[in-house]
């Protein structure tokens, strides 16, 4: 059985693959806790998540792409 926090981890990784799909053509970068772990391995855990994105790129848009 999977723990919380796994649970959590994976719906992240999810997330990011999705919007890393919607955004490959707008820059955004992942910061803080889930950078550390997921691209330099680190064991800190993170609770949410911490992206920048173009901020050419509208609200309602962003809203929709993650909603998708």
């Amino acid at each position: 059985m999977n723990s919380p926090f796994e649970i959590r981890e994976l719906f992240h990784l999810f997330v990011l693959r999705g919007l890393s799909s919607r955004l490959a053509a707008r820059p955004y970068a992942v910061k803080g806790g889930i950078c550390l772990r997921f691209f330099h391995r680190s064991p800190r855990l993170s609770e949410d998540m911490d992206l920048d994105i173009d901020n050419r790129l509208p609200v309602k848009t962003l809203q929709n792409n993650v909603d998708s």
